[in-house]
Parts: structure tokens; sequence; C-alpha cells
């Protein structure tokens, strides 16, 4: 190949080389903080409910199934994860979602896999003044 071709290819090679770049730190995990109620009769209770999902290559979560919910029916908790975008996921995940007493029900969702381990906090909603 001679300079003059190898000039006229490298902004070629630099363009595609940063395009595909850009393409994976574009990638995002998004996991939404889902408002499940939690019945009055557990809102002073400590415990964790757990699923099991896939992801798809895209990093859509499916085939969600519980592992742990020994209180809450499964449908929001499915729905929710349903939701979730989780490309740096590959194969099989877990979602742990915590409630405390006296936090206002769920303080964080724990979203694990082979190579991946991320908390989301809930943020605490502000107390009326007393």
């Amino acid at each position: 190949m001679t300079t003059r071709k190898f000039i006229t290819l490298l902004p070629l090679l630099w363009c595609s080389l940063a395009c595909t770049s850009a393409d994976k730190s574009s990638t995002k995990d998004v996991v939404t903080l889902c408002q499940i109620p939690i019945p009055s009769d557990l809102q002073d209770a400590q415990f964790v409910v757990t699923y099991r999902f896939e992801t798809t290559k895209t990093g859509k979560p499916i085939n969600i199934r519980k592992v742990k919910n020994d209180f809450l029916k499964d449908e929001p908790f499915i729905a929710c994860i349903a939701r979730w975008s989780l490309p740096s996921v590959s194969g099989e995940g877990v979602a742990d979602f915590f409630s405390k007493p006296g936090e206002g029900g769920w303080t964080e969702i724990n979203v694990s896999a082979k190579g991946f381990n991320k908390s989301f906090a809930y943020h605490r909603r502000s107390e009326p003044p007393h």
C-alpha cells in the first residue's frame, strides 16, 4: 500500500474506531426505582424480596422469577424489573429489594450478576415538620 492511499484511509479508520468506542460508552444501565406499596401491617418490618432474571443481548430482563418474596404479590416486582435496561448484565442476574422499618419503605435495590454489582438507593421523602 502506498503512503498516499494509507493517508487517505487513515481518517476512515479513525472514524470507525471512534464510532465503535462511542457506541460502547453510550450504553448505560437503567434501573427504575418502582414505588411498590408495602401494606401498613408490614411498615415496621425489615425484609428483602429477591428475583432472578435472564437478559437478552440488548439487556432486557426476561424470564423473571421469584427467589424470595414471603409477603407481597409478585406482579409489581416482575413488571418493575421488566422495564429495566441492563446491557452490562450478560446472562443471569439477581435483584434484591430492601425494606427497612422507620425509613419509609423501600431503601435500595441491589442488582448483581457475573462481573456486575450495583446498588440503587431510593431517596427518602422528607418528613413534615412536627
